[in-house]
């Protein structure tokens, strides 16, 4: 947490102060007066600190004028992580921070207010007429995901078909039935005169490139651009800020090239690893001391990605800690259990339940291990997916409850007589309960196969919309860990099908599911325990598994340690004898 060093508006802070307890590479990032400019900074190298220290330290010098910065991030909650430090770092002006869709929005706004045009209805949630325009509920999800994916990487449905097969998209429907799908799309668009987040971006960089007076005029403000998490940006986000800054030579972007783990969804890394061809003249800088993760966790994790080919260069500052440990289950209700033992025996005083987090690699996994953690007492809450409090869920629920019709069409009926607030214009998050719980319903008929509704009602309130107390542990999936941490860190289900998923195809896709495994090693500080299972019920059917590649690679850095002599728990001994065996014990089973 920063030290408030000045209050805003006092005039009494002082910019050195602002340097106080960084180390050289980290006061190098901040003072840096190179443009445009690159921070590379791994996990748990104060990333966060770097840059709102940045902003707040050229702004206290006078070489940024705060009403001129915009600093963007991906998400709400890191915006608004930025606006707090920054103000408890003691500037005077508030800073503009905001999501990409969020600053494309009020630029869109502010042209419309100029023409005194009316703004734009967003539909919050596109889930009607995305089922309208393609015509069958079993091509809802992809339909959706590859809509996204294609408008990130600037590809019109007219060169989807061809796009998609470039990139090996693995769709269940034909890229030219999805293309007309888009199409039809784009035209319930026009006829029902609504737009969504991505015609926010979409709509305002055409705006801004259309009209070079009042580009001018609006990039006045935007002199000084930060961005936040720069690997995750794709092509759509970076013309966007093109177009919106007066001088690419004025660009500082923040990120890590091996936290790149949004491909799928149209982001792409080569932004930040070329960042010289996209912004010519740039400094790169980077920050390699650790200060999250014990020197065990952080060999581990880093040997998966030396393993694939990927540079690293990450020097944990912590004194060695425990190793992380490996343990095989025979399947995944004894995983669970195993999880559920852990917890309980890891709990001391001082060390709450909200320092365990549990990460699966998709959302299905998290049945078992919900029922595990509800059979032993343990608090728990699914992080980005409790909500049980909002008036359209509750809503929702009780028609699904009382719906008399088979689940699929219950689900199809469902967007189009629940008014959910989905046509809320919002800032820029397009995750509103409605749309969780039509992901939820997709990952529910993933892992169960034959679907019912009073089936998908229990699961629901199992793994999605349970209430939880305050101090809770946290569940979620790698993705959903991207930017928390917490003390202790169990990673469920690391299986050969999942870590790697096995659709993930390519070089490229692979190499991503190598990123987003030391993603989700690294959310750990002090305790990290991976499990994996020999057999797995996997759509009403039990199903041999095997361990993750990356496991091998993983026990070998782990080896190396306890060469060097690092601190063995006796649990972790214990866990590795019981991870040797586990091969053996499935044989007698099998």
């Amino acid at each position: 947490m920063e030290v408030d060093i000045g209050a805003a508006g006092s005039g009494g802070a002082d910019p050195d102060d602002l340097l106080v307890g960084l180390d050289d590479e980290q006061r190098a990032a901040v003072t840096s007066d190179a443009l445009p400019l690159a921070i590379i900074a791994p996990a748990g190298s104060g990333k966060t600190r770097v840059l709102t220290r940045r902003i707040a330290w050229r702004c206290m010098t006078d070489r940024d004028v705060p009403g001129k910065v915009v600093a963007l991030t991906f998400s709400r909650a890191a915006a608004n992580e930025l606006r707090s430090r920054l103000q408890a770092l003691g500037l005077r002006e508030r800073i503009r921070t905001g999501t990409f869709h969020g600053i494309a929005r009020q630029e869109l706004l502010q042209w419309c207010a100029d023409r005194r045009k009316p703004a734009p209805t967003v539909v919050g949630d596109p889930s009607k007429l995305l089922r309208e325009a393609c015509g069958d509920e079993r091509l809802l999800f992809e339909l959706r995901d590859e809509l996204s994916w294609a408008r990130a990487r600037l590809v019109g449905a007219e060169r989807y078909p061809e796009a998609a097969l470039e990139a090996r998209r693995s769709t269940r429907a034909a890229p030219d039935r999805l293309a007309q799908a888009m199409v039809r799309y784009t035209t319930l668009k026009h006829q029902r005169q609504v737009v969504d987040f991505d015609d926010l971006l979409e709509q305002a960089a055409r705006r801004l490139e259309d009209d070079p007076v009042w580009r001018a005029g609006r990039q006045l403000f935007c002199a000084h651009p930060y961005v936040d998490e720069f690997q995750d940006v794709n092509a759509l986000q970076l013309r966007f800020l093109h177009l919106l800054v007066p001088d690419h030579a004025s660009v500082c972007v923040v990120g890590d090239p091996n936290q790149a783990i949004y491909g799928f969804n149209g982001a792409d890394v080569t932004y930040l690893r070329r960042f010289d061809h996209h912004f010519p003249g740039a400094t790169t800088v980077r920050l390699r001391n650790s200060y999250r993760s014990t020197p065990g966790i952080i060999t581990a994790a880093t040997r998966t990605l030396i393993a694939g080919g990927q540079d690293v260069d990450v020097h944990p500052v912590r004194e060695a800690g425990l190793l992380p440990t490996i343990s095989g289950c025979n399947d995944e209700q004894a995983e669970a259990a195993l999880i559920a033992r852990e917890l309980i025996d890891r709990r001391r005083p001082g060390r709450p339940w909200g320092d365990h987090a549990v990460l699966v690699r998709t959302r299905a996994q998290l049945e078992p291990i919900v029922a595990a953690l509800v059979a032993h007492r343990i608090p728990h809450r699914v992080v980005g997916h409790d909500n049980s409090d909002d008036p359209g869920v509750r809503r929702a629920l009780g028609w699904l409850r009382n719906a008399q019709m088979p689940y699929r069409a219950a689900l199809a009926h469902l967007a189009t007589t629940v008014d959910a607030d989905t046509d809320a214009v919002g800032e820029g998050d397009d995750d509103t309960p409605l749309r969780a719980m039509l992901d939820a319903a997709d990952d529910y008929e993933r892992a169960k196969g034959t679907p019912s509704l009073p089936g998908f009602l229990a699961w629901l309130a199992l793994v999605g919309l349970a209430p939880t107390t305050q101090d809770a542990v946290e569940l979620t999936t790698f993705h959903g860990a991207k930017g928390l941490e917490w003390s202790v860190v169990h990673l469920a289900g690391a299986e050969e099908g999942l870590v790697p998923v096995w659709w993930a195809s390519g070089s490229e896709a692979e190499s991503e599911e190598r990123r987003l495994f030391y993603v989700a090693c690294t959310r750990a500080r002090d305790e990290l325990h991976i499990t994996w299972v020999a057999r797995r019920t996997i759509r009403d059917r039990e199903r041999a598994r095997r361990r993750s590649p990356y496991l091998t690679e993983l026990a070998q850095a782990l080896a190396d340690d306890r060469r060097v002599n690092r601190p063995i728990d006796g649990r972790a001994h214990i866990a590795a004898l019981r991870e040797q065996l586990a091969p053996a014990r499935g044989k007698m089973l099998g």
